[in-house]
């Protein structure tokens, strides 16, 4: 008891406080009074985890968050992608001295071409799909050069130097 009636006389005293630079003649009180918490503030165990209830797993309460790369990094991946394929197609353009893959096939240089081949595709269309960034994964374009080498088999049979 006496140590709490002792409290409130210091808690109700005024704080003096010397003036910066001066003596100590001039002090002047503040009577603004710092509150200590009503309510004791809980003690966190820092080496505890979460545990949850097998009910409230399969209730679907807590769902781990999923961390998915940012959109301009992705994007950025896609782009640093595009070019890698884009510079492949320019060494295979390079590769084609006679030029018969790097340009879309012309009817009157092949005739019935376009009867027998339904997917053409050839290395400039590749190119221009990789400077749009229409590639995503290392399969797309590598089926690309599949279909590219398949319909130089159909068409001009699998025993020709072209395929």
């Amino acid at each position: 008891m006496r140590y709490q009636e002792e409290e409130k006389r210091q808690s109700s005293r005024p704080i003096s406080i010397p003036h910066s630079g001066s003596s100590f003649k001039g002090h002047t009180t503040v009577d603004n009074k710092l509150k200590a918490p009503s309510k004791p503030m809980p003690k966190v165990n820092r080496t505890s985890s979460i545990e949850l209830a097998d009910d409230e797993y399969e209730k679907n309460l807590y769902k781990p968050r999923q961390i998915q790369p940012s959109r301009r990094r992705q994007k950025a991946e896609e782009v640093l992608l595009n070019e890698i394929f884009e510079n492949v197609i320019d060494s295979c353009i390079k590769q084609d001295r006679h030029k018969i893959f790097s340009a879309p096939v012309k009817s009157k240089d092949a005739p019935r071409y376009y009867e027998v081949i339904h997917d053409p595709i050839d290395l400039g269309t590749m190119k221009n799909k990789a400077k749009r960034s229409e590639y995503y994964t290392r399969d797309e374009i590598a089926s690309d050069f599949e279909l590219l080498r398949s319909n130089a088999e159909l068409y001009n049979g699998a025993a020709s130097t072209i395929a």
